[in-house]
């Protein structure tokens, strides 16, 4: 047995015999010793956390006793090392699995390593890869809002990205915002998107408003895409919110009704069925939706008849009126009078409107939409095609005024019609 040779490397033998007679040599052979310089392969990263984790590797080091080392840092010139728990290897011809666990990461940063790997044959290194903790900045999903009159609820959903992350909103009446909340779930912690809603007092009625959400870790600040939304000016008795637009001296809501109680909670009541005729009745206080169809209440609201406006229970939300004839008139002389106003407040276009909406501009923003109306006998009529306004006013002992826009002209005309039609409301601002 033969020690201390060198790896890697030929070395000559023979055999010599010496007795009396002399001495003999044997033919000179050869023999070649294991050995190499290491092979060394990074593989994928494990347990990963936010400060700390594992980098792996393989190696092949030749029967020879070889140290195994990973360098890393936050660039490829690296700067740390840290020696693979298994080294030094002297394993055989198999690739063997090696690793070190390293610490006081920053979280979410980017980072590199590659394994350095020696023996007595030399020193190789792998090629390198880039990890990072778990952590980041936060991430920002949706975002919506739900207004009132005065009140506000804002919602938005936020990934903290692993790390401790306090989240406000922020919002005012420009991107300058001005004002902020916490929600009571802040501060958030995990890896999952976390629901998040706060409500806000003390809004001005029919105001723009804008909002962003604000989330915040150690590693920095984020901040949502602004959104906005716009407060309402009245709501009715069945928790409809309608928007309003001042025309001239006078303030009007920019919806038909759409409620089915007055505004101390009580019913209005409806025909069973909704085509019954109610010409023999004397006194009737009905409300139909839009075409007889619960489906149009949203776009075009409610018909009521006259004696249902004019309950004394009321139909307009707190705060605002059915209109009488002489101030629709007001209406009408300020948008240029009758014979132009109704273009004037009708809505542009015939999304809704039968062509050719003739004159509609919707100059003032009243956006009056073609609702129709409902006979005395039970007949619907004119959806898409007319839209009738009850006022207060009364002609005679059958008969009240009621303001007319159609699709084929550009006129705001009254007329007087019998009380038990079903016609359309706009409420006047008090």
């Amino acid at each position: 047995n033969v020690t201390g040779l060198a790896a890697a490397t030929t070395y000559h033998y023979r055999g010599k015999a010496t007795n009396k007679l002399g001495t003999v040599m044997s033919p000179d052979k050869t023999i070649h010793t294991s050995g190499a310089a290491p092979l060394v392969a990074v593989k994928s990263i494990s347990d990963v956390q936010t400060r700390s984790l594992f980098l792996n590797g393989e190696v092949v080091s030749f029967n020879l006793s070889t140290t195994v080392v990973f360098e890393w840092g936050t660039t490829t010139a690296y700067g740390n090392t840290v020696t693979a728990a298994e080294s030094p290897v002297s394993g055989n011809y198999e690739w063997e699995k090696v690793s070190a666990f390293i610490s006081g990461l920053t979280p979410g940063a980017l980072y590199y390593y590659r394994m350095k790997a020696t023996n007595e044959l030399g020193t190789v290194y792998s090629t390198y890869q880039s990890f990072r903790p778990l952590g980041g900045l936060p991430l920002m999903n949706s975002m919506s809002a739900t207004a009132g009159i005065n009140t506000a609820t804002i919602n938005g959903s936020v990934n903290p990205n692993v790390l401790l992350t306090t989240v406000t909103f922020e919002w005012g009446t420009s991107m300058s915002y001005g004002n902020s909340v916490t929600p009571s779930t802040s501060p958030i912690i995990g890896n999952k998107e976390v629901n998040l809603a706060v409500d806000v007092a003390g809004l001005n009625p029919e105001t723009y408003y804008y909002y962003r959400i604000k989330a915040e870790n150690e590693l920095g600040i984020s901040y949502s895409s602004p959104g906005y939304f716009i407060t309402f000016s009245a709501k009715d008795a069945d928790n409809n919110y309608y928007h309003s637009r001042t025309i001239g001296t006078q303030t009007w809501l920019t919806e038909n009704l759409k409620t089915s109680r007055y505004i101390n909670g009580d019913f209005i009541g409806t025909t069973e069925p909704l085509t019954k005729d109610i010409s023999s009745e004397s006194n009737p206080k009905y409300q139909w939706a839009a075409e007889g169809g619960e489906e149009n209440v949203a776009l075009y609201g409610r018909q009521y008849t006259w004696y249902a406006v004019t309950d004394n229970r009321k139909i307009c939300p707190d705060g605002w009126h059915v209109p009488n004839n002489a101030e629709m008139t007001v209406l009408s002389d300020y948008t240029g009078g009758s014979a132009v106003a109704g273009g004037k407040l009708k809505e542009y276009g015939t999304a809704h409107w039968s062509s050719p909406n003739a004159g509609a501009t919707n100059s003032y923003g009243f956006n009056a939409l073609p609702a129709g109306g409902r006979t005395i006998t039970g007949y619907y009529k004119g959806l898409t095609d007319v839209t009738d306004y009850w006022t207060v006013t009364e002609f005679d002992l059958a008969k009240s005024w009621n303001w007319n826009l159609l699709y084929v002209s550009p006129l705001f005309i009254y007329q007087k019609t019998d009380k038990k039609y079903a016609a359309s409301v706009r409420c006047l601002k008090d």
